[in-house]
């Protein structure tokens, strides 16, 4: 890694890999979505806020209800007919009836001519309807019903306030943090797959290797890689928090709190960090052995990052089963998994310490394979070579 031909490999894959009119455009790109996202909902909430007129024969229901969307109209049983007409020429949005023969609950039918978005809010006024007259059939008041119904509360007291799980604020970093580090792992998938195996089948490896040792070739490729992984997740993760302080979704205080839990805050940094390393080694390992450029397998890969990510979150709900642990400990998976544990209470020490030895060890046998299965794959392209063949290049001592 001192070697000053690795950086200028890392350079120069960086760069070629650089387009800045590309991000330019992928920020537009992103603000139109966010636009998009805004500006429907906004209309969606304007639709959703449209009177609604509701014609009933029903004795006694409430026909003035303050705020409410709803407008009722009473009618009365011989002109149900005349109202189904207007109701299907969209003068009426819904007639209301009750069913009788049902004892003491009373059962509704709601006539539409269209499927209606209100469903939801209706039966909230409905249930409400039906509550207070089952609160006046029981001859209760109003303000006894409200306490016989309230609710209990209680607050949780932890004996030991390093299990006190983490505040909102770091909890939040963390999870966009992991999200983040899973896009520049997908970003990196490409961009590795595209330098080492289409090199390699392109007979440019060939050329390079004359020049060059292949380790110092491929490590200066996973450092470009890596580097532009770092610039999505921190230009992601700029983008993001100024859309959600500019939009008022969260305040400057949040940032402040962060600050203030530096240390761990810099653990998931550094967590995320070294996972975005595993990956890239990873693929680089994988790109090595691909029999094709235009293989399969290469459509499958991003599937795996996905995955345990996917299933390290699960674990949140049970962030103190021996499941999670193991999952926290070992790569892949605790990239994802060990932020899961820090963010809902105290994790033992030597725990985080092994997570981590774990990662640098395994970055470095992935680094140290893909480099000989690097050259292996470079001299026998076109030939059959099967997993076992690249299984036996870790025990060699020398390729070259």
């Amino acid at each position: 890694m001192n070697d000053s031909r690795v950086w200028s490999v890392a350079k120069f894959e960086f760069l070629r890999f650089f387009d800045f009119r590309g991000e330019v455009i992928s920020l537009l790109i992103l603000m139109l979505l966010a636009a998009l996202r805004f500006g429907g909902e906004a209309i969606l909430n304007a639709g959703s806020k449209a009177p609604v007129r509701i014609a009933t024969s029903i004795q006694g229901f409430p026909l003035a209800n303050g705020d409410s969307r709803f407008h009722f109209e009473p009618i009365l049983v011989s002109d149900l007919e005349r109202k189904k007409l207007d109701l299907k020429n969209d003068q009426l949005d819904g007639i209301l009836l009750e069913d009788a023969g049902h004892g003491s609950s009373s059962v509704y039918t709601l006539l539409v001519h269209r499927s209606p978005n209100w469903t939801d809010e209706f039966q909230k006024l409905i249930q409400a309807h039906q509550r207070n007259l089952r609160i006046q059939t029981a001859g209760l008041s109003m303000p006894a019903y409200e306490r016989i119904n309230e609710s209990v509360n209680f607050d949780l007291a932890y004996i030991d306030a390093a299990f006190r799980p983490k505040t909102a604020s770091v909890y939040g970093f963390a999870i966009g943090f992991i999200v983040l580090t899973m896009l520049g792992v997908i970003g990196c998938l490409s961009m590795l797959v595209q330098g080492i195996a289409g090199e390699k089948f392109g007979r440019i490896s060939e050329m390079v290797l004359t020049a060059l040792p292949a380790q110092i070739w491929l490590d200066g490729k996973v450092i470009a890689a890596t580097l532009h992984g770092l610039k999505t997740i921190v230009t992601y993760a700029i983008y993001t928090s100024l859309a959600v302080v500019v939009m008022g979704f969260v305040k400057i205080s949040v940032f402040v709190d962060l600050l203030a839990q530096s240390n761990m805050v810099g653990l998931l940094v550094l967590i995320c960090i070294l996972g975005l390393c595993f990956w890239n080694c990873f693929f680089a390992l994988i790109a090595a052995i691909l029999p094709s450029e235009q293989s399969a397998i290469r459509n499958i890969l991003p599937i795996l990052p996905i995955s345990f990510l996917l299933i390290s979150l699960s674990g949140a709900k049970h962030p103190q089963s021996e499941f999670l642990e193991f999952l926290s400990i070992f790569p892949p998976s605790s990239m994802a998994a060990m932020p899961v544990r820090l963010l809902n209470g105290a994790v033992p020490t030597l725990d985080v310490i092994l997570a981590l030895i774990f990662s640098v060890m395994a970055i470095v046998l992935l680094r140290f394979f893909a480099g000989r299965v690097f050259v292996y794959a470079t001299i026998s392209a076109g030939s059959s070579a099967t997993i076992f063949d690249y299984i036996k290049l870790f025990f060699r001592k020398s390729i070259r």
